[in-house]
């Protein structure tokens, strides 16, 4: 019954739906990503090597982000334009917190391109959602 309730679809599903889904597996496949290897993001991002805790740190930034990611793929499957208008929402907000992050040197060039990228990416989806 779980598994049947994690693979219902509506028949019709809008642009922003599908942005919103693919998005979400995005997000899911970088925090998995981010839990598996968490090593390979200062490769990634051209940051320092980690030096204390970071690689558990990291770990958990990206379990978050693959449980966001999750609702994010899952709720774009479904026809709710309030999930989609929530995700929205969240992703113009990143920026509060991400660029901050960077200014402060805290992995400052991954937290400058998830603070840049994720808004343009909501701005798209509402852009898409305000179509349909």
């Amino acid at each position: 019954m779980l598994f049947n309730a994690l693979t219902e679809r509506p028949a019709a599903r809008s642009a922003a739906h599908r942005l919103t889904s693919i998005a979400g597996l995005f997000y899911l496949a970088t925090g998995l990503t981010m839990c598996a290897a968490p090593r390979l993001m200062p490769i990634l991002f051209f940051e320092p090597t980690f030096v204390g805790r970071e690689e558990g740190l990291m770990r958990l930034v990206g379990w978050i982000m693959a449980v966001v990611g999750w609702f994010l793929w899952v709720g774009g499957r479904t026809a709710g334009r309030s999930l989609i208008a929530a995700g929205i929402v969240a992703r113009l907000a990143v920026p509060l917190v991400a660029i901050p992050l960077a200014m402060s040197g805290v992995f400052p060039h991954m937290m400058f391109v998830f603070g840049v990228l994720d808004p343009i990416s909501g701005l798209v989806t509402w852009r898409i959602l305000s179509k349909g």
